[in-house]
């Protein structure tokens, strides 16, 4: 038999983890309080344990908790589930985890978000008061508003009408 580089628990984890988020999405009696995504399985070597890592799309740690809370609540009601949709020879004792990487990188994506509406928001301000500055200029200057004027297509009546 040749060894494709794959251990068996590999297979099997992307196959549970299907099946959960199967399961999640579909076959749960309860709505969850905020939406779960499983995140990654990862398989004991004798495939009887696997442990679940999940996430939430919330930012609220209380809708995360009483999301997390009735997840451990339905266990039992998921592993019975779990053969029809990952068939094997044992099923594995389902071990929950939160993951909190979906949370963190939503926070980021937030952050950087709001840090380039505060820079846009700092350029267009600054752009303001250079237009507003180079304004006052030519009123207190009209020789630069002549210079100004035909330099910008405006014919010389216009320019002459300045001075």
């Amino acid at each position: 038999m040749v060894n494709s580089g794959y251990r068996r628990a590999d297979r099997v984890e992307v196959s549970v983890q299907r099946a959960l988020s199967e399961i999640l999405t579909r076959e749960l009696p309860q709505e969850l309080p905020s939406l779960v995504t499983v995140t990654a399985v990862r398989m004991s070597p004798d495939l009887r344990h696997a442990n679940v890592f999940v996430a939430s799309f919330s930012d609220d740690p209380d809708l995360v908790e009483r999301s997390f809370a009735k997840l451990l609540e339905m266990k039992p009601f998921i592993r019975k589930l779990l053969p029809r949709y990952a068939p094997m020879k044992y099923v594995p004792n389902l071990h929950f985890e939160r993951d909190d990487q979906v949370a963190y990188g939503t926070r980021v994506v937030g952050d950087l978000g709001r840090l380039v509406r505060e820079a846009d928001e700092r350029a267009a301000r600054d752009l303001y008061w250079r237009l507003v500055t180079e304004e006052d200029d030519v009123e207190r200057r009209p020789h630069l508003a002549a210079v100004d004027a035909r330099s910008s297509g405006v014919d010389d009546r216009a320019a002459k009408a300045v001075r």
